[in-house]
């Protein structure tokens, strides 16, 4: 990475489906040089993949041993950079699956500015900073856009128009210097609020972009959306500052696309109650000192998932009427987000007609994908959810001191050591007991302290190994359920 100004990480996790790909594109895109892939301990071929580009092209990557659910692996390695001296002024994060790409239709070309081939997109990012700068924000959210071609299928052409409607809510909350969530897509961060804002993230992978843009928020920081629209809210000529896109694969089937959407949803819900003071703070509205669009925002979606097993129960009581009517009604709602987007408008570069007529085909389809969509993911969330709740309750988190006191975040249950420790064959019965063995642990390539594995009964039906530090850090590696107080473990 030549630029100490910009630092570019890029996360991936058994990418082998669409790294080879992804990797040519942001060759193209000439900022390739630039990025640092960030391995979270894959289990497919992609480490493969990586060596093969960093034997032909120079790429960059660190591997991580043990999965850290991305937003873990993304702070280890900023923590790393910042130890080391070499953590770079603004951090550019996008997900394995996008590209960055400057849109110069409306702009002049922009110079490389001698980074490297064209450098189009380094020198778009620079501009972005400056504006980052002017209207001091500590994040902002970059223009994501589901990649569609002529293979492309209804359900990605969906998510297409999905995506119109989103981004208004980005752009109406990017005017006043706030946002609900940096896209997971692409964002780009001031690296030292960042930083501070990781060090208090669960790390928790459901939600990990809206709780680290919350964190930021909390903290007394802006974080805004890049768009022309939200340029000129600011004063300032958005000609001077070229278009970014996220060019991002979305899902392409049904199921991938609801197991997503149940992760986003569930995400939400957990950081309205990790965030709860927060959001409340917002919704204030008898303050208007305090009255914001982020909490008008938070609570139109807290309301929607608190209210929505009442619309089922309509549903099983009168299905005839209520489903046609909820179709309809999200139709019409989803398409008053499009058009309120001015996004929307530059697809048809001004034709009224061609908007009017696309408008009113996709009126229906998209107001049924919407209603199927949220029937399954609401309720799939609330589950996962509970899931979750249950597992932290039976003792999925750990936290321990320093000698300071200063509490710090300890691996999750959900950070899975990709090497199974070397255990020996135990029986296991209701009562209380711990097995230990020496089991050295490796970070980034290298051992940095040898740690003991315990092994402990935390009740009648679960046990679970974990590795203890000499400083008293615990880290821990896998769980078991067991039935009838007594199972057998090889």
């Amino acid at each position: 990475m030549s630029n100490s100004r910009i630092g570019i990480y890029v996360p991936v996790f058994n990418g082998e489906p669409y790294l080879d790909n992804m990797l040519g594109q942001i060759e193209a895109e000439g900022y390739l040089p630039e990025v640092k892939i960030i391995d979270d301990a894959s289990t497919d071929r992609t480490p493969r993949i990586l060596k093969r580009w960093q034997n032909s092209k120079g790429l960059v990557y660190e591997s991580m041993e043990i999965n850290g659910q991305k937003i873990g692996s993304i702070k280890k390695i900023l923590e790393k950079e910042d130890s080391d001296g070499v953590l770079p002024d603004y951090v550019v994060l996008h997900d394995g699956d996008s590209y960055i790409r400057v849109n110069s239709t409306h702009h002049p070309p922009l110079q490389s500015n001698g980074y490297n081939g064209n450098g189009k997109v380094i020198a778009a990012l620079e501009k972005a900073i400056f504006f980052m700068q002017d209207v001091d924000w500590a994040g902002m959210g970059l223009k994501d856009v589901p990649l569609i071609d002529d293979n492309s299928n209804l359900l990605e052409k969906l998510q297409f128009k999905e995506y119109i409607w989103d981004r208004t809510t980005h752009v109406w909350l990017g005017k006043k210097g706030r946002m609900r969530c940096v896209p997971g897509a692409g964002g780009i961060f001031k690296s030292r609020p960042l930083l501070d804002a990781l060090r208090h993230h669960s790390l928790r992978h459901d939600g990990d972009d809206m709780e680290t843009t919350v964190l930021l928020e909390r903290d007394g920081h802006k974080v805004g959306y890049y768009s022309p629209y939200v340029i000129k809210k600011y004063g300032l000529d958005p000609s001077e500052f070229p278009e970014i896109t996220i060019d991002t694969r979305v899902p392409h089937s049904f199921k991938s696309l609801v197991k997503q959407r149940i992760r986003w949803t569930t995400g939400a819900i957990e950081t309205y109650f990790k965030e709860g003071g927060f959001h409340l703070e917002q919704m204030e509205f008898w303050s208007p000192k305090k009255r914001s669009r982020l909490g008008a925002q938070a609570f139109y979606e807290i309301a929607k998932l608190i209210t929505y097993p009442g619309w089922y129960l309509a549903v099983v009581e009168y299905p005839e009427s209520v489903i046609p009517i909820s179709i309809v009604a999200t139709s019409v709602l989803n398409t008053l987000f499009t058009l309120a987007n001015p996004e929307y408008k530059e697809i048809f570069n001004g034709s009224k007609s061609k908007m009017a007529a696309s408008t009113l085909i996709n009126l229906l389809p998209l107001g049924a994908y919407s209603f199927v969509l949220d029937t399954v993911r609401i309720p799939g969330a609330y589950v996962k959810t509970a899931n979750n709740y249950l597992q932290r309750k039976l003792g999925g988190e750990k936290k321990s001191e320093k000698g300071n006191g200063e509490k710090i975040e300890l691996v999750t249950k959900q950070e899975k050591s990709t090497v199974k420790p070397d255990v020996p064959k135990v029986s296991v019965t209701p009562a209380i007991q711990e097995q230990k063995t020496e089991n050295p642990v490796r970070y980034l390539g290298r051992i940095v302290m040898p740690p003991i594995t315990y092994m402990r009964q935390l009740d009648p039906y679960t046990i679970e190994y974990y590795n203890k530090y000499p400083d008293g850090r615990e880290e821990i590696i896998t769980t078991y359920s067991t039935l009838f107080g007594q199972f057998v473990i090889s």
